[in-house]
């Protein structure tokens, strides 16, 4: 709602709030405890003792789903990123550092909840991570507890143990601390409780006699999702970006050329090259050298000693022995070798056998494309 100042004897204006409307499905929960008349016979508390346990199942099955549940058939959980009932990304606080969890990151997550829902909110976190933060150094001079006891306060506020919630401090991506008014930001709705039945005989399931048997049935039907998602904010660990980054190899050579600027394939010096019969049919594109004097290599191509020898490019005119075997000249064009494709096994730098050539295509800007080998040794 927004509300302004108005000068005297000055008309209102309209300042109806707008009504979000918010819908929760409540789902239904069942659970069912068979046992023999022979053991109620033998224990009689046998019905106080399932009931119970049947009032566990339900306060662990609901600690779960209001946390994570996905909203299809069950609770929407606050923690259900982006799905239904659940917050987003929006209301994300990233760790200062990657995969660690600091001193710091507490203050980070009071800081990025909006002031008016500071005096009612709630911080919530595993027992683990209530007992990682209660280790922080304080109580000197330069940073003061941010817990004075183990079972007090967080940074002023109340604190709950949640014990669905990650305890991984260490573990990119997961999300370790809550905090926010909860009252006002996630709605659990209950409908009539759950109601415990005894079935006093169960039959079987050929003739439908009576099995001598008896059985405890428990329905109850909830449901609950992020209501006002601004009240809300939880800690995340931050992400190493580089975690699918290729890792660079430990002695690599690499050699750069330029693509001519026109509309044909880029030229490849054939004259150190050609396909192995063996493989002249097959698709594989593995070659064979057939050099000549290393000198010679390497004063025409400029390619260093090493896997580069019998394989240069082209960028421009040639003279008419080299352009003999150059791909493209002539009537007779080898099949067209696609760079991003190529491998081919050459000796690497250090003059072992196992090093592998790889050709990659970098970039094609204006139709200048740039080709880059590497060797990984």
């Amino acid at each position: 709602m927004s509300l302004a100042y108005s000068a005297e004897a000055v008309e209102s204006t309209d300042n109806s709030p707008t009504l979000a409307q918010p819908s929760i499905t409540t789902q239904r929960v069942i659970g069912f405890i068979p046992f023999s008349i022979e053991l109620s016979q033998d224990w009689g508390q046998i019905v106080p003792e399932l009931t119970a346990a049947l009032s566990d199942g339900k306060d662990v099955l609901d600690a779960t789903a209001f946390l994570t549940g996905t909203g299809t058939n069950q609770p929407g959980g606050v923690l259900n990123i982006g799905g239904t009932g659940g917050l987003t990304t929006t209301q994300r606080v990233l760790t200062t550092t990657t995969a660690v969890y600091a001193l710091g990151d507490p203050y980070l997550l009071k800081a990025a909840l909006p002031a008016r829902f500071i005096n009612n909110a709630t911080y919530v976190a595993a027992p683990g991570v209530w007992d990682t933060t209660y280790r922080f150094v304080g109580g000197n001079s330069t940073e003061p507890f941010q817990m004075p006891t183990r079972g007090g306060e967080m940074l002023g506020r109340p604190k709950v143990e949640l014990s669905t919630m990650s305890t991984g401090v260490t573990t990119s991506g997961q999300k370790i601390m809550m905090l926010g008014d909860f009252k006002a930001g996630y709605l659990i709705a209950d409908r009539l409780g759950m109601q415990v039945e005894l079935i006093p005989h169960l039959v079987g399931a050929t003739n439908r006699f009576p099995t001598g048997q008896r059985g405890l049935v428990a329905i109850w039907r909830t449901g609950g999702g992020v209501v006002a998602a601004n009240a809300l904010r939880y800690l995340e660990v931050k992400l190493w970006r580089g975690v699918l980054a290729s890792r660079r190899p430990h002695r690599s050579s690499s050699r750069t050329t330029a693509r001519p600027s026109s509309f044909m394939p880029a030229t490849y010096s054939h004259r150190h090259m050609r396909p192995s019969r063996s493989t002249a049919n097959s698709s594989s594109p593995r070659f064979r050298s057939k050099g000549p004097p290393k000198h010679r290599a390497r004063r025409r191509s400029g390619e260093r000693r090493g896997w580069g020898r019998g394989l240069s490019f082209s960028s421009g005119p040639r003279s008419p022995r080299e352009r003999r075997g150059v791909i493209g000249a002539g009537t007779r064009r080898p099949a067209p070798i696609r760079p991003e494709t190529l491998l081919a096994s050459r000796p690497s730098r250090c003059g072992c056998a196992h090093g592998v050539a790889r050709a990659s295509v970098l970039a094609i800007p204006n139709g200048l494309a740039r080709t880059q080998f590497e060797v990984n040794c």
